[in-house]
């Protein structure tokens, strides 16, 4: 329906069981350019998301897509979607890596308080998301290599946790990409933080972007905790994107 509509065609939806033609209103007044295509991206890091991004989808934005071999174990699953379909994948699909980093001072340890700070928020958010999936399906393959060594401490964190069942998961997600509870801190070690974010002095950054861009990825979006957004944003500028 979304791509019926920014083709500038009419639509049937359904709502409340009401079923009613839709379409975008005064076309001819240029308020809104459909002239050139706006394409789709879908977000998807599941196996069944995935292969909807390649039924659908004109670009797909995961997480820790920038992680070595994500992207292309990704891409597998979007093209079997799109053959499910007898669909041809565009031939500029998009892909986008949902992340966060750290330009590291010489010698900066990943210990660091400085890192611990701008690192949290995304790092836990990324526990938060594995965490999630891994209550769902009760899948040791769904943990990623990173997070084994403070998996099952977190997993004994969130049952210590007061709040019902039923509600939990507004407590398991409290802080997500914007700050980092105070005691998740212990979970932002050096090897998580390294297996979700990008992280280094800004030479080993550019490698690790570079050699992304070899898998076949397009695309970095940065969601740095808000403390410290405008910080990481511009050391991110200035020391890997000026070089890059």
């Amino acid at each position: 329906m979304v791509k019926t509509l920014l083709r500038g065609e009419e639509v049937e939806y359904t709502l409340n069981s009401v079923t009613r033609s839709i379409r975008f209103l005064h076309q001819d007044l240029g308020f809104l350019n459909l002239q050139n295509p706006i394409p789709l991206y879908v977000a998807a890091n599941g196996p069944l998301a995935l292969q909807a991004a390649g039924e659908l989808g004109d670009g797909l934005i995961s997480v820790v897509n920038e992680q070595p071999g994500v992207l292309q174990s990704h891409m597998r699953l979007v093209q079997t979607g799109a053959e499910q379909h007898g669909r041809q994948l565009p031939q500029h699909f998009h892909t986008a890596a949902g992340t966060s980093a750290v330009v590291l001072k010489p010698g900066e340890k990943l210990t660091s308080e400085r890192v611990i700070n701008q690192a949290g928020a995304w790092v836990t958010a990324a526990i938060h998301f594995v965490y999630e999936i891994y209550r769902q399906t009760r899948s040791e393959d769904t943990i990623p290599l990173a997070l084994r060594d403070i998996w099952e401490e977190y997993c004994a964190y969130v049952e210590s946790m007061e709040t019902p069942p039923e509600k939990r998961y507004l407590q398991i997600h409290n802080g997500h990409c914007t700050f980092l509870m105070p005691e998740e801190r212990r979970f932002v070690t050096p090897t998580v933080i390294q297996g979700t974010c990008l992280v280094g002095e800004p030479e080993d950054i550019i490698a690790q972007l570079r050699r992304a861009e070899q898998d076949g990825l397009k695309e970095v979006t940065l969601l740095p905790p808000m403390e410290y957004a405008r910080v990481v944003l511009k050391e991110f500028a200035e020391q890997v994107m000026r070089k890059y």
